[in-house]
């Protein structure tokens, strides 16, 4: 298994970013989630008026 990611960089470019087997799937996957996560946390937090 592959999986092949396109981002851009710092500087605007296209580049590939390539997760081979199955551990760099699970990988990029946990990633995504905790990133996910946390923007969910901070919106949610923000909406309560803390």
């Amino acid at each position: 298994m592959l999986l092949v990611q396109p981002y851009a960089t710092q500087a605007g470019n296209l580049s590939v970013r390539l997760a081979p087997g199955v551990r760099g799937v699970a990988g990029v996957a946990k990633r995504r989630l905790t990133r996910l996560a946390r923007s969910l946390q901070g919106s949610l937090g923000g909406a309560s008026g803390r």
